[in-house]
């Protein structure tokens, strides 16, 4: 790790171990593998690095500079007076991936830092993770609490060649914070990263189904999944919808699997019938709901009123229709159709894979 030590660096060098936390990228329970610049199919570089939530309440920060050297790599120098002894720090790590804002980001850590290092057998996964990156990188932090009753201060700077392979193009925000046992912030920083990446993405969607059956005011009558011989996935779907609709509010929802299905990007709620009626004041969303529509379902896409009819239509995910930055996984694609009355007319999820190819596979 790049780090410049001052006076005592306990608490800096704790954030810059948190930064790392989040280059970790598990292969099934136990194996975790790193990739350095030079290999990788992803870069990394820091653009900005600050301290937030100043002032706090029981330390003190005497100063929080961010610097570039010649090379334009970005560090921080930061001084931190810490009056008290500490027998209890709560490190807390949230990643933030930004789409149209900054969303939440697989991974929303928080370790006991006193804790951890009082029981090393005791250890959950993510802090053993932590503790494997301390004993590498700043094996003389690692001492039992208490912390505290001094001044820490250090220059850091974000080791660019941690970078998992997974984690798609685009602008991350990687906020930490260090509490006290009331929750008092002790130390907050937000680092700023953009990561950059050659290669290219291919989805394939491994399965379809209809969900939340039966539903209160329309009529499923069948809905069967198929495989064409290219080994496309296709769903089958027949709907009666017995009444006339004016209002259909279309929800988009993208999960990505991380242990567990996880919200990631889209979250997305656009009015069918007003988006039909109005095509001049679409927003960006629902211009590319409504492009989607057309390419696969071009015989549904008239003007409101809908329904009084039964509709049936094969249907596939376009594969064409995936984000260029989306990171290599498992994704399940929830739709749901509602009414006025928030009543399910119909909902699908699609089960999909997105895998990377490059020039490192």
């Amino acid at each position: 790790m790049y780090c410049f030590r001052l006076k005592s660096d306990a608490f800096l060098y704790a954030a810059a171990l948190c930064v790392l936390l989040w280059t970790i990228y598990q292969e099934g329970s136990a194996q975790f593998i790193f990739q350095s610049e030079t290999n990788a199919t992803h870069s990394l570089r820091v653009t900005k690095i600050q301290c937030v939530d100043v002032p706090y309440k029981r330390t003190t920060l005497n100063y929080c500079r961010m610097g570039t050297f010649p090379n334009k790599t970005v560090f921080i120098n930061a001084s931190l007076h810490v009056p008290m002894p500490l027998n209890y720090i709560l490190l807390s790590a949230k990643l933030f991936y930004k789409y149209t804002a900054y969303h939440p980001f697989m991974v929303d850590w928080n370790i006991e830092v006193c804790k951890a290092i009082k029981y090393p057998n005791r250890q959950n996964l993510i802090t053993k993770i932590a503790m494997k990156i301390a004993e590498d990188s700043v094996p003389h932090m690692l001492y039992n609490c208490p912390h505290g009753n001094r001044t820490y201060s250090a220059v850091w700077l974000y080791p660019s060649k941690f970078i998992f392979t997974t984690i798609p193009s685009g602008d991350y925000r990687l906020d930490l914070r260090f509490s006290d046992r009331d929750e008092e912030t002790l130390l907050a920083l937000q680092t700023f990263m953009v990561s950059e990446t050659n290669a290219t993405h291919q989805l394939r969607v491994t399965k379809i189904q209809c969900v939340d059956v039966p539903y209160k005011r329309t009529k499923l009558n069948y809905c069967r999944m198929g495989t064409f011989p290219n080994n496309t996935v296709f769903i089958n779907a027949s709907l009666d919808v017995p009444m006339p609709l004016n209002y259909i509010l279309l929800s988009a929802k993208l999960f990505y699997k991380y242990t567990a299905y996880h919200p990631f990007m889209v979250d997305w709620n656009i009015e069918i019938c007003r988006t039909l009626r109005y095509p001049k004041r679409q927003t960006v969303i629902a211009k590319v709901a409504m492009k989607m529509i057309i390419d696969t379902l071009p015989h549904f896409a008239y003007n409101c009123p809908h329904g009084n009819r039964t509709y049936s239509s094969v249907w596939m995910y376009p594969s064409k229709f995936i984000f260029k930055t989306v990171p290599s996984g498992d994704y399940r694609l929830d739709i749901r159709l509602s009414d006025r009355d928030e009543e399910t007319l119909f909902a699908i999820q699609t089960f999909m894979a997105v895998r990377k190819q490059g020039i490192i596979g």
